[in-house]
């Protein structure tokens, strides 16, 4: 589970569509306190609880993988070299 970043995902799921953290909590289902300790490093997310993230995520329109995708070639892009993606993660 080292490979998610589902505390930064949350927080970009939040801003994307506009959402307090209330809503978002409510919405997603997921509690700002476990938020907080997955960010701690206090526990870490099961299975369930990444799914319940990436398919809130994904149930509101918003693909994640195409999201970095985009911004990791634009950021790399801007230093003159080409990114190549072979593969992509799904949950």
């Amino acid at each position: 589970m080292d490979d998610y970043h589902v505390v930064e995902d949350a927080e970009l799921i939040r801003e994307l569509l506009g959402l307090t953290a209330d809503q978002f909590e409510k919405a997603a289902g997921v509690t700002r306190m476990a938020l907080y300790r997955w960010a701690s490093g206090e526990s870490v997310p099961n299975e369930e609880s990444l799914a319940t993230v990436y398919d809130f995520a994904y149930s509101k329109g918003i693909r994640l993988n195409k999201i970095k995708a985009r911004l990791y070639c634009e950021e790399y892009d801007t230093q003159g070299h080409v990114a190549f993606f072979t593969a992509q993660k799904t949950v």
